[in-house]
């Protein structure tokens, strides 16, 4: 009697164990499979958001991503400055060619940007044919060297058409000049605000814009021109519209309104 008690016990606890044993497994199994889906849906979220911060042709940050970091890393720069790149000749190539071949052209200038300004640049493409550079020109050495050598890179042929780029650079002390010179009284606030992000791409942007009307009236495939005496003064507070353009504004003719 004792010896079917023990055996009858020992079956039991066999039992008991092979269940815990299945369920412990399923338990695994399940987790595996929780993990491996979460794993995919990490991989989606990831490259989701790559697509939603980085431009598909050229792999640099859009406009907002780039805006964002922008505004994170300037406070920490000794000597920031803006550069502006207007890709020429991009919408004859779509438009004669085929828009593949404008995306070559883009790419390469990309990949030349990258080459020439290095990792120290904080590159993004904010417009269709529009790329800008945040820059701290005590990291470039020989930066006015770099700037000529990175103007001269962006040559690019492609379906046998020369194709290129006008340049535009701002420093907060270009802005902080042209306030000077147009304001009677200046305020500290008023030249610090030439530091700001919004201040230099506008200034950046009235520069490239002068770059930009060299290449038409001189047939340049490059041109680059700095922010200075030559343009109108950046406006300390600017219209925050992602759509505003430096060139759309200046092109807008001035009323001129008569005294009462």
């Amino acid at each position: 009697m004792p010896s079917t008690f023990l055996v009858a016990l020992s079956s039991a606890a066999t039992l008991s164990t092979l269940l815990l044993f299945l369920g412990a497994r399923r338990a695994l199994t399940t987790a595996r499979r929780a993990n491996a889906l979460l794993r995919t849906e990490i991989t989606r979220l990831t490259a989701e958001n790559t697509r939603l911060r980085n431009d598909t042709v050229t792999g640099l940050l859009l406009r907002k991503p780039w805006t964002d970091a922008a505004r994170d890393v300037l406070p920490s720069l000794r000597r920031p400055a803006v550069l502006f790149v207007d890709v020429n000749k991009l919408k004859p190539l779509n438009d004669t060619i085929s828009h593949r071949a404008g995306d070559r052209l883009l790419s390469e200038i990309a990949a030349r940007l990258r080459a020439q300004l290095g990792e120290k640049a904080l590159l993004g493409r904010i417009g269709g044919d529009e790329f800008v550079a945040l820059l701290d020109l005590d990291a470039v050495h020989d930066w006015k060297s770099t700037l000529r050598s990175t103007v001269a890179a962006c040559r690019v042929e492609v379906a046998g058409l020369v194709c290129g780029a006008a340049f535009g650079l701002a420093r907060p002390v270009d802005i902080a000049r042209q306030d000077e010179g147009t304001t009677s009284t200046p305020s500290r606030a008023a030249l610090v605000s030439g530091s700001r992000l919004d201040r230099l791409m506008h200034a950046a942007d009235l520069a490239m814009n002068r770059a930009k009307d060299r290449c038409r009236r001189d047939n340049l495939v490059v041109a680059m021109e700095f922010y200075g005496a030559g343009d109108p003064p950046v406006p300390l507070e600017l219209d925050h519209d992602p759509e505003d353009r430096a060139r759309d504004v200046a092109a807008v003719p001035k009323v001129v309104r008569a005294e009462r």
